[in-house]
């Protein structure tokens, strides 16, 4: 294989090892955030839904059993559609997700269902297991960072970057799968780089396991395990050549066959990796199987591909161009910077353009660092995290219109490749050059103390410029954790975020109906949003969902008509 098949593991500098404990503990900090005020904060359309699905409900069914005008109190809401119970078996949150959401494969709604059956269905133990779910990121982001970068450092960074990301914190406290996509996706990539290095079964088992569960996660996964595989195929392609090229060198000169195997009987004994064409063989199962095991909800999708349309036609509407910019523009901010609940990422509009021109500079000198100070197979991997799924929805809608690429929840692979990307440039600021060794025995003895001298001269201009590295690199990184965790300090005593759409007049509409003794609440065609306002109020108020136009059906008794509300 080429030199640049294995990234090697640069030792760390004693200097960095007090920046070593401080970023654990900042992880440790970013874990505890996760599980903070979990309850207090809006339950939210799209969290709804999940909870339809735990139920084993679509929302057709939801929407045929409650229009039927009889009044029901939140409770019996709450405990029929909203959790799991023995009416509905995990056949049906299945079956609900393959009907109603194809989109959302079932492996994260399957274990939520089994989490609710075992601790309950409260709003923080519903939301505890998404935040359970994201902590995997943590140590995923960890392995890929030093596998991509060589850098137990680089590792470090990373988990501490996205332990202490208000993108990540406000994914995490969502009951969606997000979190644990991101996860999925870090882990997947992690795996499959080992696997490249070392070549062994178990890696690639470990690689086809993790890539079958990515694809049960969200279906966009399947652009992402594209790109890895491309990733995959070409690396090994690219090996294989080396390696022909090497045996006719070898072929070609006897002495350096010769020399290699002294070399060799020099060289301490290591496990040899598997030969190429294993490599290819086990590639090709692992990937295979895992396709094969996906299968039955590729199966599913296509049968309902006019779900998926109907269910996310709204992402398709048209917008400006502008509009679309400037959302790409504010995103490339959020994943380290979001003091603002609207998305403005601050309040002053000039400060919050100077945040993002600082983040995009950022942005371009790490990619520059991926593109020439990287080994390729680095540079293949976060091109296709980033790019395999993110590109397609950029060219998606600037050719047919719509605002896919401005979700930014759709496009988490590209801002956590953004994240491992400056994780790269800060690591090898922080990391000493390699400086090359001067054969002496090469070097005229009249010559050795010149070049002893020139040696010397050169070690210290070269410790001064990685002190200045080190100096901008220790700027850089407090910046951006201070950013970060400043950002999760403002998210978590926060009732709803720019995340949460429409929700922001949930918290006031349920205070004023709170103020009366008997609330009775009339609604029609808006029953996720009635849903989520259920989960602030108190549990004997009672909701009745009516067609519009419909009669309100109110027993004749005056307090209960002075409290009654009309949405």
């Amino acid at each position: 294989m080429t030199q640049e098949t294995i990234v090697t593991q640069s030792k760390q500098p004693w200097g960095n090892r007090w920046l070593t404990w401080i970023l654990a503990m900042l992880v440790g900090v970013g874990v505890v955030l996760r599980f903070s005020h979990l309850e207090t904060k809006v339950y939210w359309g799209d969290e709804v839904f999940t909870s339809f699905r735990i139920a084993g409900y679509t929302l057709a069914e939801v929407n045929r059993e409650l229009l039927d005008e009889r009044p029901r109190t939140v409770a019996e809401l709450q405990a029929t559609y909203q959790q799991p119970h023995e009416q509905r078996s995990m056949n049906d949150t299945i079956r609900s997700l393959a009907e109603d959401d194809p989109q959302h494969p079932p492996f994260f709604y399957i274990f939520a269902r089994i989490w609710e059956q075992i601790l309950g269905s409260e709003l923080g133990t519903k939301r505890a297991f998404a935040a359970l779910c994201s902590l995997l990121l943590i140590p995923a982001s960890a392995g890929i960072a030093v596998e991509l970068f060589g850098s137990q450092l680089a590792g470090w960074i990373a988990a501490a970057m996205v332990s202490l990301s208000p993108f990540h914190l406000l994914y995490a406290q969502e009951m969606r799968e997000y979190g644990l996509w991101a996860a999925m996706i870090a882990l997947t990539g992690w795996l499959l780089l080992r696997a490249l290095r070392t070549g062994g079964v178990w890696a690639w088992v470990g690689w086809s396991l993790s890539l079958t569960l990515l694809l049960y996660t969200h279906l966009f996964s399947v652009l992402i395990a594209g790109g890895y595989c491309l990733v995959a195929a070409y690396w090994l392609r690219r090996s294989s050549q080396s390696v022909s090229a090497d045996q006719s060198t070898l072929t070609r000169s006897p002495s350096a066959a010769n020399q290699s195997a002294i070399t060799e009987q020099v060289a301490p004994a290591k496990a040899p990796p598997a030969p190429l064409s294993r490599q290819w063989q086990f590639f090709g199962i692992s990937t295979l199987s895992a396709g094969v095991l996906f299968l039955p909800w590729i199966i599913a999708t296509l049968q309902n591909l006019s779900t998926i349309s109907r269910t996310n036609g709204f992402t398709a509407q048209a917008v400006p161009l502008s509009t679309l910019l400037y959302n790409w523009w504010l995103n490339l901010a959020r994943p380290f910077a979001d003091w603002e609940p609207t998305g403005q990422i601050l309040s002053n509009p000039i400060a919050a353009q100077g945040i993002v021109l600082g983040i995009a500079i950022l942005v371009a000198i790490s990619f520059w660092n991926l593109a020439y100070r990287q080994p390729l197979l680095s540079r293949l991997l976060l091109w296709a995290m980033m790019g395999s799924q993110g590109l397609a929805l950029v060219i998606l809608d600037l050719s047919q219109g719509g605002f896919r690429s401005a979700i930014i929840r759709y496009l988490a692979p590209c801002y956590l490749g953004l994240q491992l990307t400056i994780t790269g440039y800060l690591s090898t600021l922080l990391l000493p050059n390699t400086i090359p060794d001067h054969p002496a025995q090469q070097a005229h003895h009249s010559s050795k103390f010149l070049f002893i001298k020139q040696n010397i001269g050169q070690n210290i201009d070269q410790n001064i410029h990685y002190i200045h590295r080190r100096l901008i690199a220790y700027g850089l990184l407090a910046i951006l954790l201070i950013a970060g965790g400043s950002s999760c300090a403002m998210i978590l005593p926060a009732n709803t975020w720019w995340n949460k759409q429409g929700s922001y007049a949930i918290p006031p509409l349920a205070q004023v109906i709170e103020r009366y003794e008997s609330p009775w609440i009339v609604a029609y065609d808006t029953m996720p949003r009635m849903f989520s306002l259920s989960y602030h109020l108190n549990s004997r108020v009672v909701m009745q969902f009516i067609h519009a136009q419909s009669p309100v059906n109110v027993p004749p008794n005056s307090e209960v008509l002075n409290d009654r509300f009309r949405l």
